[in-house]
């Protein structure tokens, strides 16, 4: 946890506006659509961050919605990895998954172009 929150204050643009509005809209639907608690809809929000923030510093600049659209296992599993070597526990690292792969399926239903390979994970 600490090496991510150190990430966070390394980069300080971390996705591209298109991302950023493409998350908020996410979030939007999960609130609105399908009544998500505030909690949850809080700890997928980090989550995403922090994944995005991963992402940022593995390819060298902010997250644009190409990267998410060529996104694969081992993009995931290298997160996962890191967040596992922070602490965090099984339970944390499934909701983390849970959290990106409907924010994955999200922009496919938008976009057309996303695939959830994530699934492997």
């Amino acid at each position: 946890m600490a090496q991510i929150q150190k990430k966070a204050q390394e980069f300080l643009v971390y996705c591209s506006a298109d991302v950023a509005r493409q998350k908020q809209a996410w979030l939007d639907w999960l609130n609105h659509e399908k009544r998500v608690s505030p909690k949850t809809i809080d700890a997928y929000e980090r989550d995403l961050r922090q994944f995005l923030l991963h992402l940022t510093g593995h390819i060298g600049e902010p997250v644009k919605l190409e990267a998410l659209a060529d996104l694969k296992p081992l993009d995931m599993r290298g997160f996962m990895a890191r967040r596992r070597e922070g602490g965090a526990g099984a339970r944390t690292l499934g909701r983390g998954l849970a959290g990106i792969r409907s924010f994955i399926r999200f922009l496919e239903k938008q976009h057309g172009r996303f695939k959830d390979e994530l699934g492997e994970v």
